[in-house]
């Protein structure tokens, strides 16, 4: 598989468990893209999110990317001047 859409459309304190469970198994089947274009809402939870898969799946596949990341996200990682980690 070398796609992974997440089919959710909140990211927060509420489902970070489950995400983050359904995430490492995409980067532990070998996914090199995962599309987040269906997350809607992001806390600072989904951009922590975010970072950590970012993290992880760029250890183990260097030409990993992450399309579709919500506005939200990328406003707080602004806010928090982290944005260029998100930018390949």
């Amino acid at each position: 598989m070398e796609r992974f859409a997440l089919d959710v459309e909140t990211l927060s304190a509420e489902n970070a468990m489950a995400v983050k469970a359904r995430l490492k198994k995409a980067i532990g089947d070998g996914v090199k893209i995962v599309d987040l274009s269906a997350v809607r809402q992001a806390d600072s939870v989904g951009l922590a999110i975010v970072l950590w898969l970012n993290r992880e799946a760029l250890s183990r596949t260097p030409t990993f990317a992450i399309e579709g990341l919500p506005e939200e996200i990328l406003a707080l990682a602004r806010v928090y001047g982290i944005e260029s980690v998100l930018k390949a």
